[in-house]
């Protein structure tokens, strides 16, 4: 899942994470398109495409995986946790 490989590269690297959460809150991520397979999102000046497993996604900066890929996934998972929990209000 998403979520456990923001867990390993946490552990893994630790100013990735800083450089990723940094460009979060200066340019949230914008979705630009969705299917089965993945998530194509823009930040800053870089496309990523999500798919999984996430060592298969691509960024346009050519990093491998690097601080776009990690504040895609980071801003998903924050999205949908969000959005699960003001949907759990409702009920």
């Amino acid at each position: 899942s998403f979520g456990a490989v923001v867990c390993a590269l946490v552990v893994a690297n630790k100013g990735l994470v800083r450089r990723a959460r940094k460009d979060l809150e200066k340019s949230p991520p914008q979705v630009v398109d969705a299917d089965a397979d993945s998530v194509s999102l823009t930040i800053e000046e870089a496309t990523v495409r999500l798919v999984q497993p996430i060592n298969k996604s691509t960024c346009s900066c050519a990093s491998g995986i690097c601080r776009h890929i990690l504040a895609a996934v980071m801003y998903l998972c924050e999205t949908s946790t969000n959005s699960t929990t003001a949907s759990e209000r409702v009920d």
